[in-house]
């Protein structure tokens, strides 16, 4: 079963993208929790260090990438503020699937770059990098700096449309109202 949001409490915030060479990688979740893959962020995050970073989270320190703020709530207006420092949200899970901040930031308009492990694969408005090829990571992270505003906007609007379709709670109860008749 897939987790689900409310689409309507992550409004689409991201509508333009910083230039090329210059878009930030924000992520966001705990640091202290072994299954979220923060150690291989921090290794990426390393390699990636000539672009702007950032990390929304409760935990230790990740070197390498710059804490924004702890754990809060990410309100519109907060998220808003943020998406005008970084364009793509990370997700580097190593055992932590379906986190649902991947689905909150595909509805709030940040293009996605995750690992399998996360239960999200790869789609054309999805991007996946490697937990065994951190240089193959580093590749991928770094194309999205190039990649054409257009396509950036598409991607979003792709995985906007996708969040509103496929993970909404009402389908989530649905699903599960169907499985306890059958």
């Amino acid at each position: 079963l897939d987790m689900a949001v409310d689409a309507s409490r992550y409004p689409r915030i991201k509508r333009s993208f910083n230039p090329p060479g210059g878009r930030g990688y924000l992520y966001i979740g705990d640091s202290g929790d072994p299954r979220k893959g923060v150690d291989f962020l921090s290794v990426i995050m390393g390699a990636l260090k000539d672009y702007p970073l950032g990390w929304i989270g409760s935990g230790p320190d990740i070197p390498n990438v710059p804490r924004i703020s702890e754990a809060r709530q990410l309100t519109p207006e907060f998220m808003a503020e943020v998406s005008k420092h970084y364009d793509f949200f990370i997700s580097p899970s190593i055992a932590d699937p379906n986190p649902t901040t991947i689905l909150e930031s595909m509805a709030w308009g940040f293009p996605v770059v995750c690992t399998p492990q996360s239960g999200y694969y790869e789609t054309h408005y999805r991007r996946s990098i490697d937990l065994k090829d951190v240089a193959r990571s580093a590749e991928v992270l770094s194309e999205m700096q190039y990649t054409d505003d257009q396509t950036l906007k598409t991607m979003a609007d792709e995985a906007n449309e996708c969040v509103i379709a496929n993970y909404s709670w009402d389908k989530f109860t649905s699903i599960i109202i169907q499985n306890l008749v059958s």
